[in-house]
């Protein structure tokens, strides 16, 4: 798979912050623009985003979507899928199929959407999203082109131990403290 680095992903298709969320108190905001699909899923030279800055324990909501995508003749919208893998276990926890149903070839078309992702526990620190067709993969090349958009990653942050470690410590300090 034709994989797109770790510092791309995270200074040029990444925004992470503390904004609310429908699903999470944290969002990840990938910019898709130029990504593009080309065979099918595991293929060498599909665009694989890899997103860092996550921890085993954090908890995936919900991936939201606001794209526009060409696609490639006699590739058809319906066969465009992104797949989420936990890195820590190589688990795809979640693949999105953008436009069921859309039996054709579209050119500048725009779509938005959210599938839930069922509150998925990570077990690692990355996410790899691949881009890829599913279907029939009829063409030599990029079958979509993701013209321009975002995919939101919306998640809840679990403290680390060492987070957990110093509260736990202000909280004895600040007992003794009253006691004295």
């Amino acid at each position: 798979m034709k994989m797109m680095s770790s510092i791309a992903a995270a200074t040029a298709l990444m925004v992470a912050g503390m904004a609310m969320a429908d699903d999470g108190p944290n969002t990840i905001l990938i910019d898709v623009a130029g990504v593009t699909s080309n065979g099918f899923e595991g293929d060498a030279s599909n665009d694989v985003l890899t997103l860092p800055g996550f921890q085993a324990g954090d908890i995936i909501h919900s991936v939201k979507w606001d794209i526009n995508v060409s696609t490639v003749s006699p590739s058809w919208a319906d066969e465009m899928n992104v797949g989420l893998t936990d890195t820590g276990n190589d688990n795809k926890f979640l693949n999105i199929e953008f436009f069921p149903g859309l039996a054709t070839t579209v050119t500048n078309f725009a779509g938005s959407g959210m599938s839930s992702a069922g509150d998925y526990v990570m077990t690692g620190s990355s996410i790899n999203l691949e881009f890829y067709e599913d279907g029939f993969d009829d063409i030599i090349g990029p079958d979509a082109i993701y013209n321009s958009g975002t995919i939101r990653v919306n998640y809840t942050a679990i403290p680390g131990p060492g987070v957990l470690a110093v509260l736990g410590a202000a909280g004895l300090f600040g007992r003794k403290r009253r006691r004295a």
